[in-house]
């Protein structure tokens, strides 16, 4: 028997007296102070939440939810996913890995936090540095409210700075994070470790998710004899690119191919808007470098599944597992192989912008599953501060699912869209990608191949840290931003639209114009690119994303669900929620009121959202609905049935 297990376990009793002696005093301040603001349909705590819970968040990098990667994360499923709930419909709102961690952080959409992708100017490290985003995360709000934080792995891209590497960000009392190297490649680099540079070589045992691993364990071991709760994030770069395994797990799935879905070398690519469209299918060649890289993906995650095992039994024997909050998420989802594309995200498409979410805990029910909720990452910041009586900020967009969690009741209402953008990238090595370069003029592959993987060039003169390498689609999408935009139906454009009077969101003038925004529903999936081009797609007919609707749907319909994703992309604060609950009608009634002078479409000033009743405002607000609400639908001339709740601003169809 461990002699410290009694006494840890005594300090444990006096940690969880005081934690919920501490909730208490939170709570009752909290209600004098008429409640928290910026935190939207907030619920009254339940017995189960009084006590402030441990909180520990793993989070891979580019860990798909639907290329089957989970089936073989065992001890992930068994400790947590089974043990605990798994969020069905959880998305990510920028699938690309800066913008998704800085929401991550911050609780808000890119186009309110202004870090748009993973390089500078208008993205990574360098921006979230100059826009001085580290002074309020949801590290700063848990440790103000008492909690110890701690930090390893993967911070955001370019970080840290060449002139600052041994900067730690504000709100972390731990921390350990690469500084310098090629974390990606798992060998070779130094961390950053509380202020101290600890460098690791090429030994097996400088595998970086062990690493990782290892301070991570440190952390709760440091832990076991203070009186506060605490905030544990870890951020393995698993199974990101280029995916090394940690060496006893290399030979490990030797058959494994890329699950052959119909959207897997989709057959006809007809319904694509270009350059999707004119993209050859993919060669023989091309599919067994897809597989090969999705079996080291499954290798690297072993390490990761290890970490997670040993984490939970650390808190096992230390008495801690019963008092602590356990999640595993990612950044954002991936694509190999669907849809034509080579490997990457930064699509709007379901591959990308779902990712697991299981979590297990105080008032969670093992074996617990959520698909009536669109829950995002926007929401986890604002959830994990209610859920550690922190204060949460009037600039968080999203809002909080802790009842999801066991802490709370169900709100009075639910988001019924989603926003999902995306931003330029960049050039990639080599100069400038001709647009026009494609399939149909000889080239088998222009737009991207699995086989280029390079540092883009603003590493070279940049002041950025450590930044990922290229894949095949971000190539792709660097293509496409070179073409230039549509006007869009009513001449207010993503990213041009007036203000709604949907909260005070930051200056982005000089923010560059979205690749595409869409919005992402209980059912459907709508897509506006720069070009003018629109996807539409019934996700619950049409799982795998093969026939976009956007050429049958009706003017109208089009015209007041554009309003709709532009009030959102317009959005700001409570502002979002309002407008995610409104509906198309709700938001095209906004943007007709704040656009006197503009022409929009008839459909647009009349459509009604189908689950909302009028206000004051002229924005209505959606009835009691904390399950899936039934989605409105109409009958389009030629009898096909088209559904209201996804389309998208630029011209019509997918031209």
């Amino acid at each position: 028997m461990n002699p410290l297990l009694p006494f840890r376990r005594d300090a444990r009793l006096v940690r969880s007296c005081g934690r919920r002696a501490m909730a208490i005093g939170v709570l009752a301040l909290a209600t004098a102070l008429g409640g928290r603001p910026g935190v939207a349909h907030r619920p009254s705590p339940t017995a189960a939440a009084q006590a402030r819970p441990n909180i520990v968040l793993v989070m891979a990098d580019d860990l798909d939810q639907l290329l089957g990667t989970m089936e073989h994360t065992p001890h992930i499923n068994r400790l947590l996913r089974d043990a605990g709930i798994s969020l069905e419909r959880y998305l990510i709102t920028d699938s690309l890995c800066c913008p998704s961690r800085t929401t991550y952080l911050r609780g808000q959409y890119p186009h309110n936090h202004g870090v748009l992708t993973n390089t500078a100017p208008d993205g990574g490290y360098e921006k979230m540095d100059s826009l001085g985003l580290e002074a309020s995360t949801v590290a700063t709000w848990l440790r103000e409210a008492g909690y110890r934080t701690g930090f390893a792995g993967k911070y955001v891209n370019g970080f840290p700075l060449k002139d600052d590497l041994l900067h730690i960000p504000p709100g972390w009392d731990h921390w350990a994070s690469p500084m310098r190297g090629n974390a990606y490649a798992s060998y070779n680099y130094t961390l950053n470790v509380d202020g101290k540079q600890e460098a690791h070589g090429e030994a097996e045992a400088d595998h970086i998710t062990d690493v990782l691993a290892g301070h991570a364990r440190a952390f709760l071991k440091d832990l076991t004899e203070t009186a506060s709760p605490f905030f544990l994030m870890v951020t393995p770069y698993a199974p990101h690119s280029p995916s090394d395994p940690a060496p006893r797990h290399a030979a490990l799935f030797p058959d494994a191919q890329v699950p052959r879905t119909p959207a897997f070398n989709e057959a006809d690519m007809s319904d694509k808007p270009p350059p999707l469209r004119l993209r050859a299918a993919l060669t023989d060649a091309q599919i067994a470098e897809a597989d090969a890289l999705y079996r080291k993906r499954l290798q690297a995650m072993q390490a990761v599944d290890e970490m997670v095992a040993a984490l939970v039994a650390d808190l096992d024997a230390s008495g801690e597992l019963a008092d602590t909050l356990f999640i595993f998420t990612s950044d954002n989802g991936y694509h190999l192989g669907q849809h034509r594309l080579p490997e990457g995200k930064a699509m709007a498409y379901e591959e990308d912008i779902r990712v697991p979410f299981y979590a297990r805990g105080p008032g969670i029910a093992a074996g617990g599953k959520d698909d009536a909720h669109l829950v995002a990452n926007i929401d986890l910041a604002p959830t994990l501060a209610q859920i550690a009586g922190a204060q949460v900020p009037d600039f968080v967009d999203g809002r909080s699912f802790s009842w999801l969690l066991g802490h709370g009741e169900p709100p009075v209402t639910w988001r019924q869209a989603l926003l999902v953008e995306q931003y330029p990238l960049g050039s990639p090595a080599g100069g400038d990608p001709d647009p026009l370069d494609s399939p149909a003029r000889g080239n088998p592959d222009p737009l991207g191949s699995s086989t280029a993987r390079v540092l883009d060039p603003q590493v070279q003169s940049s002041d950025a840290g450590l930044l990922e390498p290229i894949e095949g689609t971000d190539r792709l999408l660097m293509a496409a931003e070179r073409q230039p935009a549509r006007p869009s139906r009513t001449g207010t454009g993503p990213g041009l639209g007036p203000d709604l009077g949907l909260g005070s969101r930051p200056d982005q003038s000089s923010a560059p114009a979205p690749l595409y925004i869409a919005l992402r529903d209980a059912r459907y999936t709508y897509i506006e690119h720069r070009s003018g081009a629109t996807e539409l797609y019934d996700n619950i007919s049409d799982p795998y994303q093969l026939e976009s609707q956007s050429r049958r749907a009706p003017p109208e319909q089009l015209g007041a669900l554009s309003a709709w994703v532009r009030a959102l992309q317009a959005c700001a604060g409570e502002g979002c929620r309002r407008v995610e609950d409104a509906g198309p009608g709700g938001a095209a009634t906004a943007t007709v009121a704040a656009t006197a002078g503009t022409e929009p479409t008839t459909a647009a000033a009349t459509a009604t959202a189908p689950n909302a009743t009028a206000t004051t405002s002229g924005i209505p607000t959606a009835v009691a609905t904390p399950s899936v609400t039934p989605t409105a639908t109409a009958t389009a001339d030629d009898g096909y049935r088209v559904y209201l709740p996804l389309v998208s601003v630029g011209l019509r169809g997918g031209q």
